[in-house]
């Protein structure tokens, strides 16, 4: 019970930084890479109270939050790659997210471990990840934020590569009845991508003092 008070935690953080960027996008005149960022705040806390409210065991649990995941994956990589003038591609990102899906369904019919589960969609949005880091090494703006955002992008995509399959050496079985109670719930991350929510949100704050500095100096 206290772990799961305790992962209402992450979706509730999820929502504020979801609505910080909204109030930032619209009263601070942010370019649409900043909506991008709340609406995909706002699709991972789906996904969290998805997780919370759906049966334990339900068989569809892991592919209900697996489309919010990934779509907040995706148009999370698409407008932080929008903010330095690349394009993601979305088709394969798409591709990913079949393969996972098909291989997660495979899992849930063959068995009631979570573990499995935990390491095939992890895998996916890490490399989904990968996908974005590849594409912001190829824009010609890199100053140190953009930099740092590579950074925390590249650390976002080891974290989903290797963190499940460690964590899951210790915990052994999970069966899916269990697993709201365990460990791997606890509010460590605001869904994927979620430590580089403050980055980001300073990035857009620096960005809006600049604008500011450079309408002042035209006045």
């Amino acid at each position: 019970m206290q772990t799961q008070i305790l992962g209402l935690v992450t979706p509730m953080m999820a929502l504020f930084f979801a609505a910080t960027f909204f109030v930032l996008w619209k009263a601070g005149r942010m370019k649409r890479h900043v909506l991008g960022f709340g609406i995909a705040f706002a699709l991972s806390a789906v996904g969290f109270l998805i997780t919370h409210f759906m049966p334990a065991d339900a068989f569809y649990l892991f592919h209900a939050t697996q489309v919010f995941y990934s779509l907040s994956s995706a148009i999370l990589l698409a407008s932080v790659c929008e903010r330095v003038g690349q394009k993601l591609h979305l088709g394969s990102i798409a591709v990913v997210y079949v393969i996972t899906a098909l291989t997660l369904a495979v899992s849930v019919s063959f068995s009631n471990d979570v573990g499995p589960r935990l390491i095939i969609v992890n895998m996916g949005y890490g490399v989904m990840f990968a996908m974005g880091v590849t594409t912001l090494l190829t824009a010609r703006r890199r100053d140190m934020i953009d930099l740092l955002i590579i950074l925390v992008m590249a650390f976002q995509a080891a974290d989903f590569l290797v963190r499940p399959t460690l964590t899951l050496l210790f915990e052994r079985s999970i069966p899916a009845e269990a697993y709201r109670d365990s460990d791997l719930l606890l509010p460590d991350w605001v869904g994927p991508g979620g430590e580089g929510h403050e980055q980001r949100i300073g990035t857009d704050r620096c960005e809006h003092c600049r604008m500011d500095q450079g309408s002042a100096r035209k006045q």
